[in-house]
């Protein structure tokens, strides 16, 4: 199935349509900072997302099926080198420098299980 319409913040569309083309988008707010942002009033997205998914949905022959050259990488670039020691020890996890490891998946439901182990296990040394 394509991916043909994103909504969120500068950085989430700009990655997404970076990654698999350009497609129809709204950015919802603009992140200033971790906890941080400047948001596009609800009424005003409403709108934009209404009409970029109308776009979208009337040109889906424009649109072809992403698909992930296997396998798939992850890296993570942590905030404290102790994360990417205690994360390196999970089994085929490497260390690729003092603060950044990084995991091969055969697929995305893998990576996305490994990314939650390895985002609980750095929270747990905040």
């Amino acid at each position: 199935m394509p991916i043909v319409f994103i909504a969120g913040d500068q950085t989430a569309t700009k990655e997404l349509c970076g990654f698999v083309g350009e497609i129809p988008h709204v950015i919802t707010k603009y992140g200033m900072g971790r906890t941080t942002g400047r948001l596009i009033h609800p009424k005003l997205s409403q709108e934009a997302i209404t009409e970029g998914v109308y776009e979208a949905l009337t040109n889906l022959s424009k649109f072809k099926p992403f698909q992930m050259e296997k396998p798939l990488r992850m890296s993570l670039k942590l905030s404290k080198i102790i994360m990417a020691d205690l994360i390196s020890l999970i089994p085929n996890v490497q260390k690729i420098s003092a603060d950044e490891v990084m995991y091969e998946a055969k697929d995305v439901a893998e990576m996305l299980r490994m990314f939650r182990v390895m985002e609980g296990l750095a929270w747990s040394e905040k």
